[in-house]
């Protein structure tokens, strides 16, 4: 091999590495005779970024154009490991898949689940303002309800008050007419006092009967001497009593 296919080869290394430095993707071309080398150079760096351990080097794995038995041995073993790598890998894939079909089903639920909710929600706030609503009426009511209270206390206060007086002034009424009332009725009995009269005696030996007005009884009294030769007063237990009825 030349200096200048040499020199050319390396460049092309250089440009490989720096783009697998910065992780850029290799441009995929069909493996020729002409284009071995690059090929097999991608190829390792291709490995290295999945880390498998494979390093081709153009200067000894490749004489008279013929891949020398022991880099073949090693790039069948990456092929290998790359194969092992992608059975996992599609697992992992399946798995994933699996899980992602059941957190999409769990995720349907939830959504679902999350729209009964906010439903109810929606459904709660209604009923909530509804009763704040009822509750401001419920307060108004009872504010009016209350200030008819208070009216009608100082109203039921003025009206006792009232009653207390009229009371007051029925009992002093009530006092003046029985004073005016025991006044009349003391009257009433001075001027319907009996007025008894004074009994003349008559003379000694003589009857004298009289009659007199007993205003207790009702009675016309006859008095006279029963024993005239007796030298007696009139005396009251030898009175007569005649009853008089009169209509007065």
């Amino acid at each position: 091999m030349s200096s200048s296919d040499n020199e050319s080869l390396e460049d092309e290394i250089k440009e490989l590495l720096e783009n697998y430095k910065f992780k850029k993707a290799t441009i995929y071309e069909p493996c020729t005779l002409k284009n071995l080398k690059e090929c097999l150079i991608g190829l390792s760096e291709e490995f290295n970024l999945i880390n498998i351990d494979y390093v081709f080097n153009p200067y000894v794995d490749i004489e008279n154009n013929t891949l020398s038995p022991e880099a073949l041995v090693k790039l069948v073993n990456s092929a290998w490991t790359l194969l092992h790598h992608f059975k996992n890998v599609s697992e992992k894939v399946e798995n994933l898949e699996e899980q992602n079909h059941i957190l999409e089903s769990n995720n349907k639920q939830v959504n679902h689940t999350i729209g009964r909710l906010k439903k109810r929600l929606n459904t709660e706030k209604n009923e909530s303002k509804a009763c704040i609503a009822s509750a401001l009426r419920v307060t108004d009511q009872s504010n009016d309800i209350y200030q008819k209270l208070l009216d009608t206390k100082m109203k039921l206060t003025q009206l006792t008050k009232q009653k207390e007086t009229n009371e007051k002034c029925l009992h002093n009424k009530i006092a003046r007419l029985k004073l005016e009332n025991d006044k009349l009725l003391d009257r009433l009995r001075n001027k319907s006092a009996p007025k008894y009269n004074r009994v003349q005696e008559p003379k000694k030996n003589h009857v004298v009967p009289f009659f007199e007005w007993d205003y207790t009884s009702y009675y016309f009294v006859l008095w006279y001497r029963p024993f005239p030769k007796l030298d007696r007063p009139f005396h009251r237990r030898y009175v007569y009593k005649v009853p008089v009825y009169l209509s007065l």
